[in-house]
This record gives C-alpha cells, sequence and structure tokens, in this order.
C-alpha cells in the first residue's frame, strides 16, 4: 500500500487519533493533505473538532466525580490545575474558549471547569463552539500554508536556473574560501575593510 493509499483509507482516522495526542500540528498537517486532494477540508474540521469536544467532555466528567482531589499535592500538575482554577474562577467560559488556542491549556481548561464545578450545559456549549473555531482557524493554517508552498514551488521552477546559478556561485566561493584556510573572522575584517 503506498502512501497516498494509506493517507485515503485511514486519513480521517489518523486525524482522530492525532487529534487526542497533538491537534494542532495534527489539523495543520491534514488540512495541507487537504490541500494537496488527499482529504476533504470539512470533514477534516469535523473529525477533530468531535474528537477534542469528546475529549474535553471526558476530562470535565472526570473532573467533577473526582474534584478536589486532582488539585492536593505538590507535584507540578497539581499546582498548574490550582493556577487554571483561579482563571476559571473569574473568567469561566472566556477561559474555556481560549484555551483552545493556548498550548499546554486545553486540558488543564476542560479538568478546572470540571473540579470547579461550571455548569454542564455551560461547559458543552462553550467547549463545542470553542472546538469548532479552533478546527477553522488550524485547518486554514494548514490549508493557507499548503497554497504558499503551492505559490514556492510554482516560483522556484520560474527562477530554477537563477537559483541554480546562486547555488553554484555560493558553492564555488565556499569551495574558494575552505581552500585558502579562512574562517569567519576573516570575512569579518573583510567587511569592515569596506
Amino acid at each position: 500500500m503506498t502512501i497516498d493509499q494509506l493517507v485515503q483509507a485511514y486519513g480521517y482516522w489518523m486525524v482522530m487519533a492525532g487529534t487526542v495526542f497533538e491537534g494542532d500540528a495534527t489539523v495543520i498537517s491534514a488540512a495541507f493533505l487537504a490541500h494537496r486532494g488527499y482529504l476533504h477540508l470539512g470533514w477534516i474540521c469535523t473529525v477533530a473538532s468531535v474528537t477534542t469536544t469528546l475529549q474535553n467532555q471526558l476530562l470535565y466528567q472526570l473532573a467533577r466525580k473526582r474534584g478536589p482531589a486532582l488539585m492536593t499535592g505538590t507535584d507540578r500538575k497539581a499546582e498548574h490545575l490550582r493556577n487554571v482554577m483561579g482563571w476559571v474562577q473569574r473568567r469561566g467560559a472566556l477561559f474555556l474558549f481560549a484555551s483552545r488556542f493556548l498550548v499546554g491549556f486545553r486540558t488543564a481548561a476542560a479538568l478546572a471547569c470540571g473540579v470547579a464545578d461550571m455548569p454542564r450545559a455551560t461547559f458543552f456549549w462553550t467547549n463545542l463552539t470553542g472546538a469548532i473555531a479552533w478546527s477553522i482557524v488550524m485547518a486554514a493554517i494548514g490549508w493557507s500554508g499548503g497554497h504558499l508552498f503551492r505559490t514556492l514551488v510554482d516560483d522556484v521552477k520560474r527562477h530554477e536556473w537563477t537559483a541554480a546559478g546562486v547555488l553554484v556561485l555560493v558553492v564555488f566561493l565556499l569551495v574558494l574560501w575552505r581552500s585558502r584556510g579562512w574562517d569567519w573572522r576573516d570575512l569579518l575584517t573583510l567587511f569592515r575593510s569596506h
């Protein structure tokens, strides 16, 4: 099975699994592949939104059940969760929504909302809208990267002889440089003298 066939057969399952472990990179990469025609952008956003919503719902429910036991202790996770709790108590839904875009806070925010006993409906709707907004933004970044990559490739094709000439010139100068035994300090003195 080729990579193309693998992505087309299991791509959305990969998006689902990747979203659980590293959501941002997964959605950006998948959107890049969508730009190349391997996946559909709408399905990427849907799968990522549903997966991350369910993941946060599970964490929220777990935190509601275990509650204060998660915050006891002196380890780093308990301290981090106590800090996040303060933000949740002050900002609640706004912090939960924003945590989608803050690396390292997505899981902690869901747990803190559960420990803080945020109302279930508030958590659900904020969690869902945050997941949808996050997946759209990450997909747009990946899609734009695909467009930029295509533009760069087209530009390189148009200017390949110029690029090859510059590359040959740079290699020639480096060989000349090294054959004379020069180092970077010689380059500085050369530039200072002009």
